[in-house]
Order: structure tokens, then sequence, then C-alpha cells
């Protein structure tokens, strides 16, 4: 190899954790070394070092930082919590809230995505980055907010950040629709064969329609709560895909061929099921995201922006029971009755509490005709959580019965009420991306023929 800079090729390797580098460094350092003299180079390309840069990079992302960064998201919720009891205009307060508390906890998400498979490391780190710098810019937007309305209560003349509002304000909001839309394009390609320009629209779409919504939302403490535990039950509660992989592999021994030769699985038949009420779910949302934001300008049955806000919830609300549906039916790969049971049995639940709350909206905004049955979905909706991480997360079962029992107590009796409203934003992305996997075709290959006497294939 001579002429080679091998130093050059090595340091490309700084971009890794020292883990990785003992593990891996000097098998990759080969291949690079080898790949430069066939191609008679001295040095790394271009390519490589970006690779090198984004791979490295994103290898930290590993799992105990996706659990040590939702510990800390939940710490910090404890916090605030105990400061927005004590001192509820608190700077300290609103920075936690507004930017300390969703930062970590997207940090722990988007890192759980990429180990799932869900973002590669180029996507991973352009959503961290840019998400980053939108909870930055939502803190200054509420700091300047806090500061402008404390000074005009005291007479006091509104200047610096605090004048500085609204452009702040718009600021936080488009950092915030990019990092929305580079999710939302990360989950649209790999649920479908779209080309960039067809995800970048759409993605930006999603990131425009939620990103006030969700910067608005962190004001209450109870976001913040509801995001830090997510954060947790994402980081412990198994993949969905290893989920399916077992299942896929128990299916495939009762495949029934049919005329066309090719074996027809009963899970493909109800993941085909999914995709008319996850379009029917998607439509809904949309109407509902648009009356509740525009309803107020056009519709006779909405006199001012609260009613048209209202509607619009309940709209989306009953569009999440078809969403519910093809949940259930698209993941319903379970070969036990038992796991059956735990998959729509916590389903049953929430669609109970969404129809519930849904109904509570109707007497909007009287508070008093609308506390039952806001209470109503928060206890059905914590009994479903309890239900289901007792069931799925990946602890001894008295720790994860007691990990369920504590997250359904908590969500019941503090953040539930509150935050159904702001997920049901949600429906109409969640929707699109199901009604869109449940398109692609199995994965599940034709079985082989196995001559009599050989053994069958594993895996």
């Amino acid at each position: 190899m001579t002429g080679l800079d091998e130093r050059r090729f090595r340091r490309l390797l700084r971009w890794y954790p020292r883990a990785w580098r003992r593990r891996h460094g000097e098998v990759v350092l080969s291949t690079l070394l080898d790949a430069a003299e066939a191609d008679g180079r001295t040095a790394p390309t271009a390519a490589e070092t970006r690779r090198a840069a984004a791979h490295g990079t994103a290898a930290r992302l590993d799992r105990p930082f996706a659990l040590g960064t939702a510990l800390a998201a939940v710490a910090a919720a404890v916090v605030v919590g105990i400061l927005w009891t004590a001192v509820p205009t608190g700077d300290l307060a609103l920075i936690l809230l507004t930017g300390v508390i969703p930062g970590l906890a997207t940090a722990s998400i988007v890192t759980t995505s990429r180990l799932r498979g869900w973002a590669e490391d180029g996507e991973a780190l352009a959503i961290l980055a840019t998400a980053s710098a939108a909870w930055a810019l939502n803190v200054l937007a509420a700091l300047a907010w806090s500061w402008g309305f404390d000074a005009a209560d005291e007479g006091r003349p509104v200047v610096g950040l605090a004048a500085a509002w609204l452009p702040v304000v718009a600021g936080a909001g488009v950092v915030g629709a990019v990092a929305l839309g580079l999710a939302c394009s990360a989950l649209l390609r790999r649920a479908t064969r779209w080309g960039v320009v067809v995800r970048a629209v759409i993605g930006g779409a999603c990131g425009f329609g939620l990103a006030p919504v969700l910067g608005v939302s962190t004001l209450s403490p109870a976001t913040a709560g509801v995001m830090a535990g997510i954060a947790v039950l994402f980081v412990l509660l198994p993949s969905p895909s290893a989920s399916r992989r077992a299942a896929r592999a128990v299916s495939a021994q009762s495949a029934r061929p049919v005329a066309s030769g090719v074996p027809v699985v009963p899970s493909t038949r109800r993941r085909a099921a999914s995709r008319g009420p996850a379009w029917l779910a998607t439509a809904g949302g949309v109407v509902g995201v648009a009356y509740a934001l525009t309803g107020a300008t056009w519709s006779p049955g909405a006199d001012d922006g609260t009613a048209a806000m209202a509607q619009g919830i309940t709209l989306l609300l009953l569009s999440a029971l078809p969403l519910l549906a093809a949940v259930g039916l698209y993941g319903a790969e379970s070969p036990t009755r038992t796991a059956g049971l735990h998959r729509w049995g916590p389903l049953a639940l929430v669609a109970l509490a969404v129809s519930s709350v849904a109904l509570a909206y109707i007497g909007a905004p009287d508070s008093e005709v609308m506390q039952p049955g806001m209470y109503a979905g928060a206890v059905l909706i914590g009994s479903a959580l309890a239900w289901a991480i007792a069931t799925r997360v990946r602890l001894p079962r008295p720790a994860a019965l007691t990990l369920g029992v504590a997250v359904g107590t908590l969500f019941a009796s503090f953040v539930g009420a509150m935050v159904l409203p702001v997920l049901a934003f949600g429906v109409p992305v969640v929707g699109l991306v199901l009604a869109l996997r449940s398109a692609r075709p199995s994965a599940l290959p034709p079985a082989p023929a196995v001559r009599s006497g050989e053994p069958a294939p594993v895996g």
C-alpha cells in the first residue's frame, strides 16, 4: 500500500465512539485502504468522509443514550411539576417546559426510531438537529411572551426579546415544521415508494399543520409529562418489527395455497383490511384539522374560533375510531388468542375513551358539562396504558405490572383529560402512514418446496 496516507483514513474513524472503534475499526480501515489502493487513491474521497461523519455520529445514538435522555426528561418533568405549583410564571419552569423536556424526549424518540430502522442515519441526525433548533426557538418565544406580558401588565415598554416575540414565534414554527416534515418524510420513505418531492410536499403539509399545535401545547405541564412518558415507553417496549417477524414465522407454517400458487397468510389479509379504515381516518382527520383552524371563517355552526376548535377536535376524535380499528387489524399477526386479547383489549379501552371525550366536546366550552366525559376518557386510557405496558414491556412481570399501573394512574390522575385533544391532531398523519404501509405487499416470501427427507429451512 505504498503512497497511501493511512493517517487520513484512520482520522475518519474518530467520528465513531471508542467502543465501536475497538470492535470494528481495523476491519473498516482495512476495507477503506483496499478500496483506495484499487482506485489508485492516496486519501479518502469526499463521499467516504461524509458517510463516516454521518454514520459515526449516528452510532453514538444508541440505546443507553435513548434511555438516558428519556429518563432525564422524566426527571425534568417531575421538577417542573414542583416549580409550576410553586412559581407558575417562573422562567426556569418555562425553559424546562418548552425546551428542555421536549428536547430530551425528542432525542430519545429519534434515537429509538433510528435503532428500529424507522429513520436512516442522515435522517435521524437532520431531524435531531432541526428539532433541537426548533425547541431552542420555542424557549425564546415562551420567554418573550412571558416578559412582554409582564411588561404590558406593569405599564413598562416592551423591549428586547419581548419586542421580537412575533418573528421568534414564526421562526420556531417554521423550523419546527421542517423537523416534523423530515420525520413524516422518513416514515413515508419506509412506508411507500414515493419520490423525494412527493414526500417533501406531504411532510411539509403535516409539519406546518402540527408545529403550531405542538408548540403551544408545551406550555402545559401535562404535555411535558406525556412526552417524557412516551419517550420511556418507546425505548422499553419491544420493536413491532421483531414481533411481526416472529409472527410471520409462525403464520408461514399455516399458510394456505391459492390457485396462483402463492400462499395466503391470514395476517396479510387483515393487513389489507386495515387500509380502508386508515384512509377513512386520514380523510376525517384532515377535515377535522381544517375545521378546527379555519371553521370560524366559513362554518355557520361555529360562532367563533373556540367553537370551531371544539367542533374540529370532535371530528378528529371520531376519526380516531377507524384509526384504532386499522391499528388493530394491521398488527393482528399474533398466532395465540392471549396475544390477540392483549392487543384488542387496550385498543377497545382507548376507543371507549375517545368516544367519551368526543361526547364531552359536544358540550364545549362549558367545563362543567365536559368534565365527566373528559375524566372518564382519562381513566379509560390510563387503564389501556397499564394493560399494554404490563403485557408488552421488556421487564420482569412484577416490574412491568408495577410500571404499567404507575403510568396508567399518572395519566388518569393528572394529564389524560388535557392531552388527548392535543394528540387527536396526529390522527391524519398516523392514518396516512398506516394506509400507505398497508398497501405495500407482504414481505413474507412463498415457502420453498421441501423434498421428502430434507430438513426444512430455518428462518
